[in-house]
């Protein structure tokens, strides 16, 4: 019985490396792109700025200016989510954004996903995504979500992206603020 499980995992594990995908189309970064952010910690507001997102070769230049537009954090999101700060403001509430920011840019934008989520693959990214131009993606361990991004489009193409951190219970709203044009 344990051999037969043993199997299943192996041959679950070896398929799951075909079916990976970016998910860089549902979740585009072609270009600059500005967002209202709003951070909640345990239903409390710890955050609400402007979060401006430019794509490089190498990640994502990331600045974070607070809600009269003075700029708080700027550096380069790297695909692995480490944040490189070129600058930072030095009050005691920015510390932690830096790495908060690279999380999310991280499981937003680089982190592939399977559109399959077998129950035997321990550790797994999935994703979905329905008609309505509304994907969800997310971490598990086991039958525990540890991470969830979900964005949806409204009716003139601007895109909200939610990110919950249920260990940290953490979330994070981004609103597009630049409208976009065409389909």
């Amino acid at each position: 019985m344990l051999i037969a499980l043993l199997l299943i995992v192996l041959a679950g594990c070896s398929q799951m490396t075909d079916q990976v995908q970016w998910l860089e189309s549902m979740y585009p970064t072609q270009s600059a792109s500005l967002h209202r952010i709003h951070i909640e910690q345990s239903g409390t507001t710890r955050f609400v700025g402007l979060l401006a997102l430019e794509p490089r070769a190498d990640g994502i230049w990331t600045i974070l200016l607070d809600a009269t537009g003075i700029p708080l954090i700027k550096g380069l999101v790297s695909t692995d989510g480490t944040m490189q700060v070129d600058y930072s403001v030095s009050t005691k509430g920015a510390q932690k954004l830096p790495a908060l920011l690279g999380r999310i840019i991280a499981y937003t934008y680089f982190i592939p996903a399977s559109p399959d989520c077998p129950w035997y693959d321990p550790y797994r990214v999935c994703f979905r995504q329905d008609d309505s131009k509304k994907s969800m993606k997310w971490r598990k361990i086991g039958p525990f979500r540890l991470w969830q991004v979900d964005r949806q489009y409204d009716k003139e193409r601007n895109a909200t992206i939610t990110v919950t951190m249920n260990i940290q219970s953490v979330q994070v709203t981004m609103q597009d603020l630049a409208e976009k044009r065409g389909n």
